[in-house]
C-alpha cells in the first residue's frame, strides 16, 4: 500500500483531486507508516485541502500518529493557520502530544505577532 500510495502521489498528471482523496484515505489506514507517509504528502501539498486533512490525524487513537501530525501541521501551515489546530492538540489525552502542542503553540503565537 505504501509503494502505490507513493507512485500515484509521484506520478506527474494525475488528477489533484485523486491524490488528495487517496491521501485522505490513507489517513485511516492501520499501518502507521501509511499515515506517516500520507501526513507529509499532504504537507508537502500544503493550502486548506491538505490542512483539513491534517487536522483529522490529530484525532488518530496512534499517540505517535498524532506527534507525526502535530510535525507536519508545523512544518507546512503558516502560524496564523497552525494556531487553532495546535490549540485543539494541546488538550490531548497524551501528556507527550499536549506538551509538544503547547511548545509550538507558543512559539507559533509568537511569530503570528
Amino acid at each position: 500500500r505504501l509503494r502505490a500510495l507513493d507512485i500515484l502521489n509521484g506520478s506527474p498528471g494525475v488528477d489533484e483531486q485523486t491524490v488528495l482523496d487517496a491521501l485522505d484515505r490513507a489517513l485511516g489506514d492501520e499501518d502507521a507508516q501509511v499515515k506517516k507517509y500520507a501526513m507529509r504528502a499532504l504537507a508537502d501539498r500544503g493550502g486548506p485541502e491538505a490542512a483539513a486533512r491534517l487536522h483529522r490525524a490529530l484525532r488518530d487513537t496512534d499517540p505517535a500518529v498524532r506527534m507525526a501530525a502535530i510535525d507536519n501541521i508545523v512544518r507546512s501551515i503558516p502560524p496564523a493557520g497552525r494556531i487553532p489546530l495546535l490549540r485543539e492538540a494541546a488538550s490531548d489525552g497524551d501528556e507527550e502530544v499536549r506538551s509538544a502542542a503547547a511548545t509550538w503553540l507558543e512559539q507559533s503565537v509568537a511569530e503570528s505577532r
